[in-house]
């Protein structure tokens, strides 16, 4: 595969180059000549192919624009940015955390799965 994986912001529908569309048929509208940049996070993305966070439609199927967790880079997807912190952040990671089920949903086998990160 040429990049790091489907679950990155090269195919996220929070990634303003791909102007709300998401996978990699969202590359057919993506505009290159606009700068990669997370619309969630108002984060400018240098390497979209190797960034990652919890938002990603493979994490997050139901298209959740509350920033959920920190954002990781590179192949090892080791920690960029830190996970913001605002009241609306906080509450909605508790109201994650209270619906969670013990047996964890199966996702995106790669990276860190979405209970982890809000725990």
């Amino acid at each position: 595969m040429p990049n790091g994986g489907s679950d990155c912001c090269l195919t996220c529908w929070f990634n303003a180059r791909n102007k709300g569309k998401a996978g990699y048929a969202a590359l057919a509208h993506s505009d290159c000549s606009e700068p990669a940049s997370c619309t969630i996070r108002n984060l400018p993305i240098a390497d979209p192919s190797y960034t990652y966070c919890a938002n990603h439609p493979h994490r997050r199927p139901e298209r959740d624009p509350i920033p959920i967790g920190p954002v990781f880079t590179g192949e090892e997807r080791t920690l960029w940015q830190q996970s913001p912190d605002t009241e609306e952040v906080r509450q909605h990671l508790l109201s994650l955390l209270a619906a969670m089920i013990e047996q964890p949903a199966v996702e995106y086998p790669i990276g860190f799965y979405l209970d982890d990160v809000v725990v």
